[in-house]
């Protein structure tokens, strides 16, 4: 595939006259990374992170979701594990995607808080424009919440458990072009967020766009995460 043009495969359904309906377009990816260096990319800012061919915690081997390695971050005792990476400005001018999988083994080492597992978190500058948005989930309560459009607040939108042990996929699309979140799934659900303001405030600053991941210990616990196949991606319907 070209970078800035869609890859197109035949699709594998069929018309009642049997004939194959039309291909389908895989939006462009402007930013994969898989962890598969040996190097992180992620700069560390709380907490443990390290880049692994698999990973055992308290006897269990994890092993990456796709390819050969995965980011392991773990937070502090009772405190924040954060890492974040600062690149170049995505596209903007069409529904853009944030993908990544997880898998957070336990859920009793997480604080019962609304961000206490944040896996998509994007804070920007435009060189006109701050913009801040996000996805996170409670281990706790089973709970998913945005960034709300005030930059601080995060708000429940779906009640659903997921495998505590198990690899999961989550993807968020944003309208760069009105600053609203448009969908976000995980695994093969799907739920609407449409017109749903996140933050955008005038700022002269320079242009800076950082991605983090973020998760939160309980009392006297520490909290482990697993991220692979992070990608952004362009052009979204």
């Amino acid at each position: 595939m070209a970078r800035g043009y869609p890859a197109f495969y035949p699709s594998v359904g069929r018309t009642a006259e049997g004939t194959f309906l039309p291909e389908v377009a895989e939006p462009p990816v402007w930013l994969h990374d898989d962890f598969n260096n040996n190097t992180s990319k992620w700069d560390l800012i709380f907490g443990t992170v390290t880049i692994q061919t698999e990973i055992t915690i308290t006897g269990t081997v994890y092993a990456p979701f796709d390819g050969s390695g995965l980011l392991y971050l773990l937070s502090e005792l009772a405190g924040d594990g954060l890492a974040s990476r600062s690149i170049g400005t995505f596209p903007q001018t069409s529904n853009c995607g944030f993908s990544c999988s997880i898998l957070y083994h336990n859920d009793t080492l997480y604080k019962d808080q609304a961000n206490s597992l944040t896996m998509i978190d994007c804070n920007y500058y435009t060189g006109t424009r701050h913009r801040h948005f996000g996805i996170a989930y409670n281990p706790a309560t089973e709970e998913w919440s945005y960034l709300a459009s005030d930059g601080a607040t995060w708000t429940v939108f779906k009640t659903l458990g997921i495998s505590k042990t198990f690899w999961h996929y989550c993807k968020l699309i944003i309208d760069p072009v009105t600053a609203e979140y448009k969908s976000f799934q995980v695994d093969n659900t799907v739920t609407s967020l449409s017109d749903i303001s996140f933050y955008d405030v005038v700022s002269v600053l320079g242009v800076a766009f950082v991605i983090s991941v973020r998760n939160i210990g309980a009392a006297a616990k520490q909290a482990p995460l697993l991220i692979d196949d992070y990608k952004i991606t362009y052009g979204e319907t």
